[in-house]
């Protein structure tokens, strides 16, 4: 009778652990119907997410995320900008200088490129244009820098920088830099210290599905294939795994925090050795 009331004992602490070490995140999306753009940022798992209308030729854009502030100007060095090349399903980020120029990478930092980032995104219930969507695993990029580097995030407050172009070229050399960007035609969207956003609570990106926010939670992110950074230039070969300052992970749901599993080992441990300390006596 006492073995089994240990036994309950260490399950309870088990199952105890397994709750409390949780951490649950946070969506934080911010939607500009008029314009065709929805977004979310996933602030546990470091996943931004959009799903914009891609009709009339729009093939192409720059994209910065911020906390609030202007992407054009308050503390706009700490961020990453984004180049959208739908035609080869890729999203590059250099460091972002604040100037709002399409040709910042000439001045900025790459810091690594998203392959087959881009996803359909089906039609429009009520106008029926085309959506396209990606959702992005930006954790490589928040941690690239030290010191005031945020990269791309979003919170209670967000701003964004976000033109579409039209009839894009872009051209890249052999480490994956870009080394020109035409278009024939662009679309301006800049928002700052937005704070008319709402929050979702996380969802298991397998088991739960909501259509409203399914561009974040309805599969996995595209993960950032980091380049060598540290030239100013925009060069440096691509690298495996975190060693240029990066790490990545996968969006959607929670994630047990490192110290709950060492305890969660620790008591299954002890769960063990309660079962062969009860055979040996069994036997004697």
């Amino acid at each position: 009778m006492l073995k089994n009331k240990a036994f309950v004992s260490v399950m309870a602490f088990i199952s105890a652990m397994a709750v409390t070490t949780t951490a649950s995140a946070t969506i934080f999306s911010n939607d500009f119907v008029s314009e065709g753009v929805w977004s979310s940022y996933d602030d546990e798992n470091d996943v931004y997410a959009m799903r914009y209308r891609s009709d009339l030729g729009k093939d192409g854009f720059t994209l910065v995320v911020t906390d609030g502030s202007n992407p054009n100007k308050d503390d706009s060095s700490s961020y990453a900008i984004l180049y959208g090349d739908v035609a080869n399903n890729r999203i590059t980020a250099y460091t972002y200088d604040g100037q709002g120029h399409i040709k910042g990478f000439e001045r900025g930092t790459l810091i690594g490129t998203f392959e087959n980032a881009f996803s359909d995104g089906g039609r429009h219930s009520r106008f029926g244009y085309d959506l396209t969507t990606f959702n992005l695993d930006v954790s490589a990029i928040n941690n690239a820098f030290g010191g005031d580097w945020k990269g791309v995030v979003s919170g209670p407050e967000a701003g964004l920088r976000f033109h579409q172009t039209a009839g894009s070229q872009f051209t890249y050399d052999s480490e994956g830099s870009i080394v020109d960007y035409t278009f024939d035609d662009r679309m301006f969207l800049n928002r700052r210290n937005q704070t008319d956003g709402f929050t979702r609570n996380s969802a298991n990106c397998v088991s739960s599905f909501d259509p409203a926010n399914a561009y974040l939670q309805g599969c996995s992110a595209t993960e950032l294939r980091v380049a060598s950074i540290g030239d100013s230039s925009g060069g440096g070969a691509f690298v495996d795994g975190d060693s240029s300052g990066g790490g990545s992970s996968s969006g959607g749901g929670s994630v047990p925090a490192p110290g709950g599993l060492a305890l969660l080992f620790v008591g299954l441990a002890g769960l063990t050795g309660m079962r062969f300390r009860k055979k040996a006596s069994d036997t004697k």
